[in-house]
Formats: structure tokens, sequence, C-alpha cells
């Protein structure tokens, strides 16, 4: 291949070099490429759009039958009705849309595929290219930009990752044909299978035609036109054999801007309007199958054999018809099973896990591909951060040891413990969401866990007879997610009361918190606080925060964090129990030993919590207070449809987008009209899903 590359280099591979660089100057550029606005008549879609029930009952909010009143709406978003929304840059496919695309590309010629359920971050990659296309870079994000989607930076980095990966996949292709392989050909077309023994021949024109038809159309996501078949057709002008044009012609599609970025040029323009345009079916199609499955527009099947090809209806100009064919098509892609799916004729699509845990695939509903691609949407708003790691201090070792009494076998569990916290989180918003029609105050305040051996015996002490899922409610002091082992673990002995507190301010009310600056506070201020044998962790924390330079984001940190104190740092319920306060001394061997110095009482009470404008609690007692406050906020309300507009639109919302807002919030607000579930169903059906803006 290094013949072809050098080729490459002269031809293909210095156009495509030169479309990444116009399409990251394009991305400068557009800062004013945005989506309209306009609620549809009904705002929701037809019922035939929900799941069917999975059988789960419906959800009740908390142990305590806690009924979170209707939240008002904050008075800072506003619905001005005709507005345009906030202009929305093009943006290029993060990571997870890209790898997700690239399996459904390929995997054809089993060049990469998913199997094995699906991990932390975006399924089990395999194949000869699964560690090839890993390759590319993480997308950015941080405490503000949670999202992968919004991260729309192209720096060198991700054009050195683009041309690796194309060209590793023009070899893979080279050596199929080298090996007199037909599999590389259910790539091109039908009419190439003839071309199979001509390897060292010219590349037929009927052949290359259906190339370009089918997939370049495919890389491209959009209708092939007069110039992009010109541009094809001089690519492969470059090569004198089959063997070295077809790997040709599959390099340039990878490196085309209109694969690596999402475009939306072909929009028609919205009379009297200016800058709002209306996208093209092509355009829908592809905003469709980044929503909906978190990847390119190209085929899946149900599990009777039908047929689902976005494309397809695009060129059918299924998605500009009418109201009703767009329902049509979208409910037949809300139910698509993913490509990892099998079907049997005894009892349809098996049925899957949320994570790659086998030991939770026990009685679990069908994860349809929306419904996996949507969980992603949970890991990035709940979990971005690395799993931490157990620390090996010997407070945390003597700390576990300490434990065993509570848990049988625990000191043999913690270190493969964190798989089964996270999936139990996962497993949580799912049934909740997809199962069990819920809302957001279902997803603070519910009481049920769906949990196998390991989690039972980590959380209750108990241990069970077998090691499958089984739903567990109504523990005590627990509610929703604020007291799932996930959030609370630390993986040390300390509870970091703080970082609880700065994660529920950031994500859960979107709070804009600034990071501290170690050089504008005194020597050691943001570094954890000393020990101190007379103290609890919570008063050392309010130590450490009481001066006045730390009280202006302490005072909205610090109850929310302290209202968790009844959990320790792994998790486990310790109301009714002391906290113990460690010592440390030096051994005759230089290591360190632990011992429990004193017991002191454990607090949980905060008073004169502010939430927002207009939303002063004066005390609450613990999490599953904290959690009712949190499900009565309109302000928390309108921060988890802030989180799924940024996550869903790949930006951050403006004044402009005060409608949409408003519209999530109180689509999912009820659970017999769907909770989240619907409302995510009938986003795509709204005018801002289906046009763009340019400009501000």
């Amino acid at each position: 291949m290094i013949k072809v590359f050098r080729k490459l280099t002269k031809s293909v591979f210095a156009r495509g070099r030169y479309y990444l660089l116009a399409a990251t100057t394009i991305v400068v550029a557009m800062q004013g490429c945005s989506d309209g606005f306009k609620i549809d008549s009904d705002g929701l879609p037809s019922e035939g759009l929900l799941a069917e029930s999975s059988g789960i009952p419906p959800v009740n909010n908390s142990s305590s039958g806690f009924t979170p009143p209707a939240p008002k709406i904050p008075a800072d978003v506003t619905c001005q009705v005709g507005a345009d929304p906030g202009a929305t840059p093009l943006r290029r496919l993060s990571k997870w849309h890209y790898t997700h695309t690239m399996v459904a590309l390929l995997s054809g010629a089993d060049l990469i595929a998913t199997s094995g359920g699906y991990n932390e971050e975006w399924g089990v990659l395999s194949g000869p290219l699964a560690a090839v296309v890993d390759s590319i870079p993480f997308d950015a994000v941080s405490n503000q930009s949670l999202f992968s989607a919004a991260d729309r930076s192209v720096h060198g980095d991700h054009i050195d990752a683009y041309a690796f990966i194309a060209s590793s996949v023009a070899d893979s292709i080279a050596l199929q044909i080298d090996q007199k392989s037909t599999r590389f050909f259910d790539l091109l077309g039908a009419n190439c299978v003839s071309d199979a023994i001509r390897v060292n021949q010219i590349l037929s024109e009927v052949c290359r035609d259906d190339f370009i038809n089918k997939f370049a159309r495919l890389a491209l996501r959009k209708k092939i036109n007069d110039e992009d078949r010109l541009f094809f057709k001089n690519v492969a002008s470059d090569f004198t054999v089959l063997r070295e044009q077809v790997p040709g012609l599959i390099q340039a599609a990878l490196l085309h801007p209109r694969f690596l970025m999402m475009v939306e040029i072909d929009s028609i323009p919205v009379q009297g309007r200016p800058g709002l345009f209306r996208l093209n079916d092509y355009e829908i199609a592809q905003r469709l199958g980044y929503y909906l499955l978190g990847s390119s527009p190209l085929a899946s099947r149900d599990c009777a054999g039908t047929r689902a090809e976005m494309l397809d209806d695009a060129e059918r100009g299924v998605f500009t018809a009418s109201e009703t064919s767009r329902r049509a098509a979208f409910q037949k892609y809300l139910a698509a099973p993913g490509p990892t799916y099998s079907c049997n004729a005894a009892n349809g699509p098996l049925r899957n896990p949320i994570s790659g845990d086998p030991n939770l695939s026990h009685n679990y509903g069908v994860l349809s591909h929306f419904q996996k691609n949507y969980i992603n949407f949970y890991r990035e708003w709940l979990n971005p951060n690395p799993v931490p790691f157990i620390s090996e201090d010997a407070v945390t070792q003597k700390f576990l040891k300490d434990l065993e009494p509570f848990s049988p076998g625990f000191q043999t569990l913690h270190h493969g413990v964190y798989n089964s916290i996270r999936d139990e989180t996962y497993n949580f918003v799912g049934r909740m969401t997809f199962d069990a029609n819920g809302t957001y105050s279902d997803l603070l305040l519910n009481n049920s866990y769906w949990m196998n051996g390991t989690m039972v015996e980590y959380l209750t002490g108990f241990s069970p007879a077998a090691n499958y899922v089984t739903r567990i409610q109504n523990l005590p002091g627990r509610a929703g997610l604020l007291t799932r082992a996930q959030f609370l673990y630390t993986g040390n002995a300390d509870s970091h009361p703080i970082n609880r507190g700065v994660f529920i301010r950031r994500r859960l009310l979107c709070d804009q918190l600034p990071s501290p600056s170690p050089d504008a506070l005194p020597d050691r201020a943001i570094t954890t606080p000393d020990a101190n044998t007379n103290l609890t962790t919570r008063q050392r924390y309010e130590q450490k925060t009481s001066q006045r330079s730390c009280q202006g984001c302490h005072n909205l940190i610090n109850p929310l964090g302290f209202a968790l104190e009844n959990f320790d740092s792994f998790g486990r319920d310790r109301t009714g129990r002391s906290e113990p306060v460690y010592t440390t001394a030096k051994n005759a061997d230089g290591s360190t030993s632990a011992q429990v110095a004193n017991r002191l009482p454990i607090n949980a009470r905060v008073n004169n919590v502010y939430i927002g404008a207009n939303e002063n609690v004066a005390a609450i007692d613990g999490a599953v207070e904290m959690s009712q406050m949190l499900a009565s906020s309109g302000k928390s309300q309108m921060c988890f449809a802030r989180q799924l507009f940024r996550h869903t639109m790949g930006r951050f919302e403006t004044s402009q987008d005060g409608c949409l807002l408003q519209y999530m919030v109180n689509g999912q607000r009820n659970p017999a009209g769907g909770g989240i579930q619907r409302m995510l169903h009938a986003l795509p059906l709204q005018e801002a899903f289906l046009t763009k803006k340019v400009g501000p």
C-alpha cells in the first residue's frame, strides 16, 4: 500500500487534507449556523410512538409516598412565540458518533463490529480495525460543557487520526482484494461482483459508478450530484488497477468533509424569516440518525426482517412530505434494534442488558438502538469522569477492613465492585425512562433497585443465593439518583461532601460554578482538610471553608453536600452509626498503619438552603428530603431539560430557546403521558429539529 499511499498523498489524500482544513475553517466561520424553532400544533406525538409496557408497575415516587408539586418555570426562561433559536455552529462527528458510523459503514466487510453488549463508553469493538478506529481523540468536555456532542474543535490530532484510519481501512480492503475475498464488494455494489477476479485490471465504469451511488452516498449521507461523481471519477483516474482504485475511492470517502462533519448546506430558505432554513430530506435523515441511533442513518432491521433505511426514506421525500409521513417514519425507527441484536422465532429480540455485565441480563426488557443511544446521555450527564481507584493509604485500608462486620466478604469484593455500582445506576435510569414511563421526579425519588448479587451484598450485607438481577424496593434512607452508590463512591475513606455538593450544583441545578484558582486563595485553601480526631468530616470541611474568600461559593455548595453525610465514601448508609475518625502511625518497617481514635455523631441536617430565585428552603434533614426538594424545584426540572437540550442539539441554549425548553419540562412531567420517554419521542417532530438558523 506504500505506492497507493504516495499517490493519495499527491491526489486523494491531498484533496482529503484540503477538505479537512477547509472544514476546520468552516467551523470557525460558521458560528452562526443554527436550528430553527416553532412548536408543532399538538406538541406531542401520537400514542403509537410510545413503547409497549414491559410489565413493570407504575412507579411509586418514594417509600414515603411524597408527590412533588408542579414546579414553576424559572423566570429567566420565557417563551417568545415565533422567535428564531440561537445559532448552532457546524459540528464534526463526536468520537461516539464517528465510532458508530464506522461500524455501520464497514461491518458488512467484516472490518469492525460491536459485540459483547454495551460497556461504559460505546460498546465492545471487535474486528481487525477496532483499535484503529478507537484512535480518534476523546472529545473535550468540562464542568460546564458535559457532552461530547458539543465539542466542535478540530485540531491536528483529529486530522492525523482521520488520515490514519482511512489509510488503515484502505490497507484492509487491499488485503481482501489480494485474497480474492468478495466481502468488500458489498461496500461497493452488485455491479462490482464481476470485477472480483480482475484485481490487476482497471475498475470498470459500471462498478465505479455503483460505488459512487452506493458507498459514497452512505458515507456522505446525501443525494449524490454531478460534482460528487466528478470528484470520485477523478480519484479513480489517478490509479491504473482495481486493487489500487477501490482502496483509493474508499479512503477519499472517509476523508471527505461530508463524512467527518454534520454538513447542512442544501437547506431551503423559509420565506419571511431571514436566516432560517428548512432542512432537506437527507439532512433530516442525518439528524435523525444521530439523534435516534447515535450513528449514521444507515440500515437496521427489526425482527420481522423489515428494512428500515433512513436514506431510502430521504430519497422518497418521506421526511418533508407531511407531518403524518414523518410520524410514521419516526415510529419505525424508534423501535429499530441496534446492530448487535439477534432474533429468534419464539421470543423476538433477545433480551440485552444496558451494560456489558452478563449478570444484568436477567429479565431485562428489549433495548432499542434509540434507548441504547440515550443511555449515553445519562452516562455523560451523570458520570463523565474515570472510575476512581481504591486508595492504598492506611486509613482507607483500615476503613475497608472495618466494613467487614457489616458486609461479609466485602474485603475480597471491593476491588471489582465499582462495575456493579455503575451498572446498577444505568439499569435504574434505563428502566425508569423506557420501561416505567418515568419523569425527572421519578429519577430523583424512586426507591427501586435492580441489583446483582454483588450489589445486594455490598449495600445490605446479605449474601443472596444467586447472582442474577433482583428488584429491591424501599431501602431505608434512599431515594433515586443521589443515594445511589455511584454518586457517593470516592475510592477512599473521605466522603468528600464538597465534591458531592458541586456535582448537584453543576449537573442538577446548572449553576456555572467557577473552579477555584490556587493563586487567588490562601495557601492550601483547596487541599483536603487536615485530620482531626475531634472533628467529623463535615466539621473539618466547615472549618476549611469558613474563610470569607470561600463563602461566595461554599454557601451554595456545602449544604447540598452535607445533606448526604448519612452515606459513607463507598455509598453505604451509615444512619444510626457513628463516623470513625482515624489516627496514623509509622511502623518499624517503615509502613503506615491506622487505628480508630474516635467515633463521632453524624449530622446531615442543613438550614437555609438556597436553590435559586424564590426557591429557598428553611431546612432539610438528609438525602431523601434533599431529593424531594430538588424534585419540587422548577430550577432543577429546567436544568434537566437544559442538559437534554445540550446533548441533543450539541450547543448551549440561549434566551431564544425558551419555548422549546418549557415544552421539554412540561412534556416529561406526566408519567401517564409517557414521561421522559414521550418527550424524547416528540423532539424530532418539533420545528427546531427540522430547520436551521444562520446568523444571530
